[in-house]
Order: structure tokens, then sequence, then C-alpha cells
């Protein structure tokens, strides 16, 4: 069986884990969680939904599991202390082991994407 994280219990929280078996995180599930410092997704999800994240305005640090394969629309947007890898005047959300696994925004219309690159978050290219 696998799970689908559809909302938090307490929006007010600092911390949150995601079950090992989670492979959905839906849309706005953590959506104004305003207290949450960091993340860890874990290698079973492989969707995180439209604004998941939204809001997220203490949101520093988020650790991208293996398995994502797909980040919606506006996922982090809000999350103003979020801390991400530069390069090539992109930003990218890190893996265990790879700091450019997740690319997130584009800075300037000239940029480079990273080849170690695995997945473009839905909102990239809408201008």
């Amino acid at each position: 069986p696998y799970f689908a994280l559809i909302t938090t219990e307490n929006p007010y929280a600092s911390t949150y884990e995601i079950h090992e078996n989670t492979r959905v995180i839906a849309n706005l599930a953590f959506s104004g969680c305003i207290n949450m410092t960091s993340i860890a997704i874990p290698d079973s999800v492989e969707y995180i939904g439209n604004l998941a994240f939204y809001d997220c305005s203490a949101l520093s640090s988020v650790l991208m599991g293996e398995g994502v394969i797909s980040i919606g629309y506006a996922a982090f947007d809000g999350c103003p202390s979020l801390a991400f890898t530069e390069y090539g005047n992109c930003l990218y959300i890190s893996s265990v082991n790879n700091p450019y696994f997740a690319l997130m925004d584009i800075l300037d219309k000239e940029f480079e994407i990273h080849e170690d690159t695995r997945i473009v978050a839905d909102d990239v290219f809408i201008d």
C-alpha cells in the first residue's frame, strides 16, 4: 500500500515527518505551515502537488527524495527563506546526492541547466 499526504493536522508545528510509504504530496498539503523550517521528502514520494508548500515562510531547507518525478505549479512559492543551489542563472533544490536535482526557477533569459538536473518544476518556463 502507499499513501497520499492530503493535509497536515497542525499547520503551526515546526517539524513534520512524511511517512516512508507516501507517494503523493497533494496540492496545498503543507500550505501555510508558517513555523516549518525544514522538510525531508522520502525517496518514496513521486509527486509534489501544486502549491504544496505555498506560504511556508520559515521553510529554509528541503531535502528532496530521489524518487520525485514531478513538482507541481508553484509548489514552493511564498517560501522566502528557502535556500537554493544556484548554477547558470538557475535555482535548484538538492537531493541527498545531487545539488542540482530539481530545477525550480530561472533567473535570467540567458541560462544554463546543469547536466545533473533530473526534474524541472512545472512552472519553470511559465512567464
